[in-house]
């Protein structure tokens, strides 16, 4: 997400958007999927650490009332890994509760 005094943040997490969707071109011929997701918030000792006041901040955006967990994130992965997304590459899919609509 782009925002002020946030550059580097942001052109990191946008090149890692590029590299995957380059990934995907270029091993596609060899059947290989390559996708990335960008997550919100998760309930982590690292999150927990912040500031209180972000954290809660950021909930109010975040439409769903709870914290994401990381066996929201593992969900995904397994559906990733499965049969469901064998057509799916070059994907850039959002698990955030919201936070970016």
């Amino acid at each position: 997400m782009g925002g002020a005094r946030n550059a580097a943040y942001s052109a990191s997490k946008h090149a890692v958007i590029g590299l995957t969707r380059s990934a995907a071109k270029e091993l596609g011929e060899r059947q290989i999927r390559c996708n990335c997701f960008c997550p919100g918030l998760i309930d982590t000792p690292m999150v927990a650490s912040l500031l209180r006041f972000v954290v809660q901040s950021s909930m109010l955006v975040i439409r769903r009332l709870r914290r994401q967990q990381p066996s929201d994130i593992a969900s995904l992965v397994v559906f990733l890994l499965g049969e469901g997304s064998k057509f799916m590459t070059g994907d850039v899919i959002n698990i955030d509760g919201g936070w970016m609509c």
